[in-house]
């Protein structure tokens, strides 16, 4: 995956011979549930602890962002924007030949926490938003 990292723009993923997810891969990268995304991509950890329950914050999402102006400065202006405490509680960066890459699991605390998500998304940001509440069957 290296190879893949550094100098692939298109890749095919085989799976007992067959075509199971190609493209792009900036673009698979940013899909939920892709191979190339969970092999390329930082981690961060389960989806269970996405859960705001666990966290302790309002909203917490796993956040994808391409490119210079994204990973820089997408979300420390979301949370000034939008008043809200936004706290990185997993993943990192990672370079795609010459593009940066940025997956984090993010906790947003605040009453813009909703709109702050929203409004990433409309600059590209890719989310994937835990849920809001935990059922336990009784």
């Amino acid at each position: 995956m290296t190879v893949v990292r550094r100098i692939a723009d298109d890749v095919a993923v085989l799976d007992g011979g067959r075509v199971v997810e190609h493209g792009n891969v900036v673009d698979l990268v940013s899909e939920p549930g892709s191979y190339v995304g969970s092999t390329l991509l930082p981690q961060t950890d389960q989806a269970e602890q996405l859960k705001p329950s666990v966290s302790g914050h309002d909203v917490v999402a796993e956040v994808v962002l391409v490119g210079f102006a994204a990973v820089g400065a997408l979300l420390p202006e979301a949370s000034n924007r939008f008043g809200i405490d936004l706290s990185i509680l997993g993943g990192g960066l990672t370079r795609l030949g010459d593009t940066p890459v940025a997956k984090f699991r993010v906790g947003l605390t605040g009453e813009g926490s909703e709109s702050a998500l929203k409004w990433m998304i409309e600059r590209d940001a890719h989310v994937r938003r835990a849920p809001a509440k935990v059922e336990v069957a009784a």
